[in-house]
């Protein structure tokens, strides 16, 4: 069912499409603030040319996210290899700058279990909480146009920063409600199984 509800923006209209997201998003950026851009491979260039246009700094040289032991995907296996990793390019606004200073651009964090998963690209919380954690660091503010299952306000719940998120799905509301209330604020994963409500089977 989540899958249903998962619609992209038309090739036709993405460019202006993401345009408009990210000039709103430069403009509610804080001073020294940090963006993070994920993307697939063809959206690079433009989508690097808008926030160069849009007056932050950046290079057009993505950071990594490695999945060891998750099961890599194409849609065309005959004519290409499955894809083991995602990328994605990060842009700062003013002076900000890296907090864990000298970290390496390669993240390496399993994907999560199809069996846990509520939207068809969700990221693990471990995952986003290092991201977090590299270019921001905890307490403050984060700002998540595009919300899907969740993770990364749970993620930024675990490092006690506020984070504004939403998402134009009712289901995805839903299933983020849900992880909210099945597991401990501060210790939110998706590596493991919420315990199930009290006086249930659990099935």
């Amino acid at each position: 069912s989540t899958v249903i509800e998962y619609t992209e923006v038309d090739r036709q209209e993405y460019i202006g499409f993401m345009t408009k997201v990210l000039t709103e998003s430069v403009r509610l950026m804080k001073p020294d603030a940090w963006l993070i851009l994920w993307h697939a491979n063809d959206w690079e260039q433009p989508l690097f040319t808008i926030c160069k246009e849009l007056g932050l700094r950046g290079r057009m040289l993505p950071a990594i996210w490695e999945k060891p032991n998750t099961a890599s995907m194409t849609m065309r296996p005959k004519e290409y290899l499955a894809r083991g990793y995602e990328q994605f390019l990060y842009f700062s606004k003013g002076n900000a700058e890296i907090n864990k200073q000298g970290r390496s651009d390669v993240f390496t964090f399993k994907g999560v279990p199809s069996t846990q998963r509520s939207h068809p690209t969700e990221r693990p919380i471990e995952l986003v909480q290092e991201i977090l954690d590299t270019f921001h660091g905890r307490g403050g503010t984060i700002l998540v146009p595009f919300a899907g299952s969740g993770n990364t306000l749970l993620a930024a719940a675990n490092l006690h920063i506020t984070g504004i998120g939403y998402d134009l799905s009712q289901v995805y509301k839903d299933t983020f409600t849900y992880k909210v209330y099945t597991e401990t604020a501060g210790n939110y994963s998706s590596y493991t199984v919420p315990a199930a409500p009290t006086g249930t089977s659990g099935k």
